[in-house]
């Protein structure tokens, strides 16, 4: 992967991961539904795909920050980088094996392995206030990860606001992105997220 190819993958994934909260967002509007529905758009943003494509790039990040491309750290790489995006996804690595049940349970299974909420917008609120209601949550709705009770929900539209923002701080001025890293034909250098 050359600098380009990797500058165009950082484009993919923050353009295809707005696009699925935005489409969450339309579905929470009349007008938007209506918008949707003419265009044959199921309502709802892909929740799955979106956290799926999130939890794969915290790896991917993890890799470029700690310029690590060998085939055995990837668990090592997604807990370095999941830990940058905040103190309350370091606590979370303290409390589960984030890597194992959120990225392998999606990537492998497509299904988290516990019971889990997945939500990617507006919608979110709505999510948190029935839990609330049922008295299995306690924490704040901006969280990304709630774990509660056996049950977690991840929020997608959160998630994908602390991974540009520990991106642009942490990615950006690392080693792997700063100079340039070989590994194989791979060329990096000079890499941004967008």
């Amino acid at each position: 992967m050359d600098k380009s190819a990797i500058k165009q993958a950082s484009l993919f994934i923050a353009a295809d991961i707005a696009r699925e909260v935005a489409l969450a967002d339309a579905s929470e509007r009349t007008l938007g539904r209506i918008g949707l529905r003419l265009a044959s758009v199921p309502s709802g943003g892909g929740n799955f795909v979106a956290a799926l494509a999130l939890l794969s790039y915290t790896e991917f990040a993890g890799r470029l920050k700690n310029n690590d491309f060998s085939d055995n750290n990837s668990r090592k790489n997604f807990n370095s980088f999941f830990e940058s995006l905040g103190p309350d996804y370091k606590n979370l690595l303290g409390s589960i094996n984030v890597y194992k049940i959120f990225r392998c349970g999606l990537a492998h299974e497509y299904y988290v392995k516990k019971d889990c909420v997945i939500a990617c917008a507006q919608h979110v609120r709505a999510v948190w206030h029935l839990a609330r209601r049922e008295g299995d949550i306690s924490s704040s709705w901006n969280s990304t990860f709630v774990t509660s009770q056996g049950r977690s929900r991840l929020y997608v539209r959160s998630y994908h606001s602390a991974a540009q923002q520990a991106f642009a701080r942490d990615v950006r001025n690392a080693r792997a992105c700063k100079g340039s890293v070989r590994r194989g034909h791979a060329h990096i250098q000079n890499m941004r997220y967008p």
